[in-house]
């Protein structure tokens, strides 16, 4: 019996999208984890849906003020994420029983999410299948289509991309799309077959889609919605006619028809539909009042830290008070979807980024990430979808007891929107193109499927020809993708560790030296602080001898490797017992800037806590860490990393971040245990400070590739 059931051809056709999506995990899973088995690793700003699962358990949507970090709303006092509640409802069952994994959820919550949009687009390729080319056996050939089809979205499009970070950002989208991609399944299968089940499953994930993410879920409800206005027009008409001149109401009408709903959807109950429709709406609106008192807008305004940065200051004042509006499509468009916006370098893994994009019609962003377009990486879905579309277009009109590629023209038309509402803000992420993925795949998966037919008596060595061009660009655009997951996730993302960019570094010099022998050609020397002005994308700057290796993505100097001469510094601190109040200073620099001095600032009990102050134009708010208890004579291990080639400050002990900020460091090595610029502490530490020495192994290895 088992054997029977592996027979079918709807069995086959999912066990071989099963090892294709197998094998998309993998690569995603490494991605995800950044090649360590380390799968509840904290990580920044991947704990936001742990503080709000937290705070429902608790009956109220608000947190701490800073539970959110800079993406906080504030309104009435109070604090709110505007990030969907879906991710958090799904981690209440594990918080509930333990905090020992509170921030350490993403990667399980992502793997979990990236499993259903895999199953979600095996199932958008079978019914594409079954619309085109019927439910036969598949053969052999049509089976390595059916799993290269879930490699290609796995592995060849942004939804890879959003695997390179385990924070909010990407679980959101990447929650959003794997619900859009199970939704419209689901409306297509009701739209077939208009079953209850099919209905309740369709409206169920088109609200976890629009809880996730509401841009991407926008579309499957915008589907329902329009189901809901069809059967509601041809009522209408069907009443027209009887109150007219009592003719009986036709079955349906062409246009229904032509958009692939036939009879059988529009003469079931409207009931099903109407509440698959709204309750998504509903409860999205109940959520956004429950926090920020609107029904579905977000009042940006009250996004405090954020709209109160310069950047933010300018794109609201350049477009009256909005960060939204069509003068941002422009740049956004072209940058998304031009074909040669993508870059090409000498270092592994040689595809990199484009140059950043040229801004039309006076838009002032926010921020305008690194980012390579849809048609530059993810070539070959691109292709498929234009001549999915093209299937779709050219379809046959629904007839009675059958179905055919129009049953798919309302829900790639919607999918589009979308993408089109994204690339209307003042926003340009290469995260954000997962908004467009809904309709590349539910069109791609047509166009696959497709092809065969396009291909059919042609001759042999033509056949062959387009087989290998789809096997070249689907190796092409898995390449192209994981390159810039992997350097964005190492080097040119934000807030990225410096551990994760000396891997890159390492990986990099070690594939150089093997396959091209010699030295990279983009290296620079400068003798000491301050840096100079960032060079080419990926070049190395070596400071001093060895003293420091940084690496270039084009807008700033990113560390590979830092000594005490360049800003970190491995301290033994042993401290006095003073009063508390007591300040006193562990580092401190200047430049014609202003001046930085880190503090130890004494507190009651014997702790201490640290504070970087900032001295110059502009003023910046001191950075305060959380306190740690220490005993006078007691040799205390503290990191200090006051980074002047991006702005940056953190402090460790044994290993564990107290704080963090990005800010104003003056550009020279900073003294230990002194500072003569403040009168807020005293001029000398108290206690002993010893400034451990730190390897730099990395600079060494180039070191003597230069020297041959």
């Amino acid at each position: 019996m088992l054997h029977r059931m592996w027979a079918t051809p709807r069995a086959r056709f999912f066990l071989a999208s099963a090892v294709g999506g197998a094998l998309a995990l993998v690569v995603f899973a490494y991605f995800l984890l950044e090649g360590r088995a380390d799968l509840f690793a904290p990580e920044f700003l991947a704990d936001f849906y742990d503080v709000q699962a937290r705070a429902l358990m608790h009956g109220h949507w608000d947190v701490g003020s800073k539970a959110l970090a800079f993406e906080r709303f504030t309104v009435d006092g109070k604090y709110y994420t505007y990030f969907g509640p879906w991710p958090s409802l799904l981690r209440m069952p594990v918080l509930a029983v333990t905090h020992d994994l509170d921030g350490e959820l993403s990667r399980v919550s992502m793997l979990i999410a990236y499993v259903v949009a895999l199953m979600a687009v095996a199932r958008m390729s079978w019914q594409a299948r079954t619309f085109v080319r019927g439910d036969s056996m598949p053969a052999p050939l049509a089976l390595v289509g059916a799993g290269g089809f879930v490699l290609l979205v796995g592995c060849g499009s942004t939804l890879l991309f959003l695997g390179g970070r385990s924070w909010v950002y990407h679980e959101a989208v990447l929650w959003g799309v794997a619900w859009a991609f199970t939704a419209y399944a689901c409306i297509v299968a009701y739209l077939v077959e208009p079953s209850r089940k099919h209905i309740i499953l369709a409206g169920l994930t088109s609200t976890l889609a629009f809880l996730s993410r509401a841009t991407i879920g926008a579309g499957p409800v915008m589907v329902l919605g329009i189901i809901v206005a069809a059967r509601v027009s041809l009522w209408a008409r069907d009443a027209w006619r009887r109150h007219s001149d009592g003719a009986e109401s036709a079955p349906s009408a062409w246009w229904l028809r032509w958009l692939g709903f036939g009879s059988p959807a529009a003469n079931r109950s409207i009931l099903p539909v109407v509440a698959a429709t709204t309750i998504p709406i509903a409860l999205y609106a109940y959520v956004n009042f429950s926090k920020f008192g609107t029904l579905l807008g977000l009042p940006l305004e009250k996004q405090d830290i954020i709209v109160a940065s310069p950047t933010a200051k300018a794109a609201f004042d350049a477009n009256n008070g909005s960060i939204t509006g069509l003068v941002y499509s422009p740049t956004n468009l072209l940058q998304y979807f031009r074909p040669d916006a993508i870059g090409f370098d000498r270092l592994f893994p040689w595809v990199t980024f484009s140059k950043p994009p040229r801004v039309f019609g006076g838009a002032v962003f926010i921020d305008i990430d690194f980012s390579a377009s849809i048609t530059a990486t993810s070539t070959l879905l691109v292709l498929l979808a234009i001549v999915g579309i093209v299937a779709i277009i050219r379809a046959p009109r629904r007839r009675e007891g059958a179905s055919s590629a129009a049953v798919l023209r309302v829900p790639v038309a919607v999918a589009v929107i979308p993408g089109l509402v994204t690339v209307s803000i003042a926003y340009l992420q290469q995260r954000y193109q997962a908004d467009f993925l809904p309709a590349l795949v539910i069109a791609g998966a047509a166009g696959l499927w497709w092809l065969p037919s396009l291909l059919g008596g042609r001759a042999r060595a033509l056949r062959v020809a387009v087989l290998t061009l789809v096997v070249v660009l689907g190796a092409w655009s898995c390449w192209a993708m994981g390159s810039l997951t992997y350097l964005h996730q190492r080097a040119y993302g934000p807030l990225v560790p410096e551990a994760s960019t000396a891997r890159l570094v390492d990986v990099q010099l070690a594939v150089y030296d093997a396959i091209s022998g010699g030295a990279p050609s983009h290296v620079e020397h400068v003798p000491s602080l301050p840096l100079p002005p960032p060079g080419e994308r990926q070049s190395l700057l070596v400071i001093g001898d060895c003293d420091g290796l940084s690496y270039s993505v084009g807008r700033a100097w990113i560390p590979v490797e830092e000594t005490p001469a360049t800003g970190l510094f491995d301290l033994r601190v042993t401290f006095d017992d003073l009063p508390a109040g007591t300040r006193e200073p562990l580092l401190s620099s200047s430049d014609s800037r202003g001046s930085g001095v880190v503090w130890a600032e004494h507190l009651r009990e014997g702790r201490v806590r640290f504070e970087y102050e900032w001295n110059g134009t502009p003023e910046r708010a001191p950075s305060v860490t959380q306190a740690i208890r220490v005993a006078p004579g007691e040799v205390v291990r503290i990191g200090i990393r006051l980074d002047p080639s991006i702005g940056y400050f953190d402090v460790r002990h044994d290993g564990r971040y107290l704080g963090l900020d990005y800010t104003l460091v003056a550009n020279s090595p900073a003294a230990i245990g002194s500072q003569d610029v403040s009168d807020a502490g005293a001029r000398t530490f108290a206690g002993t400070i010893d400034s451990l020495p730190i390897a730099t192994p990395i600079c060494d290895r180039l070191a003597r590739l230069e020297r041959g």
